[in-house]
């Protein structure tokens, strides 16, 4: 009879799956971060230099120099800086992370490898043992046949011989 088989560290293989998914999910949230923070200091970017463009705009057109509206122009052109420095340093924490998650990732990656790698070692034995089992009964299965083949064949033999008549 055919047995199924039986990973005897199936448990411990569903957690070293389990552990992958979540390093995996930790990167891609970690990655998805990194990609908001770099389109907000694009975004910041993009801001202080059109406000720029806007202020050289105003003042060619103006005839004399609107000095608040200067300073208003450098007062947040500075929290514009400060923003984009405090978002750069947001974005080197988040990138020593991904890197650091990423590290996780493959290290989780390669004990789900060599798990799954003995699962696929032990089933291909477990297989091989199989086939041999059944190799093996099929083989005594034909002997006993051609057996009970021989020894029906030869008492047959022996009751029609002509010079044996009881």
């Amino acid at each position: 009879m055919a047995q199924a088989f039986k990973f005897r560290l199936e448990t411990v293989r569903r957690l070293r799956r389990l552990e992958l998914d979540l390093r995996r999910r930790e990167v891609a949230d970690t990655s998805r971060e990194v990609l908001a923070l770099q389109n907000c200091i694009d975004q910041l970017s993009d801001t202080a230099r059109s406000n720029v463009g806007d202020l050289r705009e105003s003042q060619s057109a103006a005839t004399s120099l609107n000095v608040p509206q200067i300073r208003a122009h450098y007062v947040h052109q500075g929290y514009l800086a400060r923003q984009t420095v405090d978002a750069e340093l947001r974005l080197a924490e988040k990138q020593k992370a991904l890197g650091a998650r990423r590290e996780a990732l493959k290290q989780a990656n390669a004990r789900a490898k060599a798990l799954e790698k003995l699962h696929e070692r032990q089933k291909e034995r477990f297989d091989q043992e199989q086939r041999r089992s059944d190799q093996k009964i099929e083989d005594e299965q034909a002997q006993r046949i051609t057996l009970r083949r021989e020894l029906k064949h030869s008492s047959v033999a022996r009751a029609y011989r002509p010079d044996k008549q009881t």
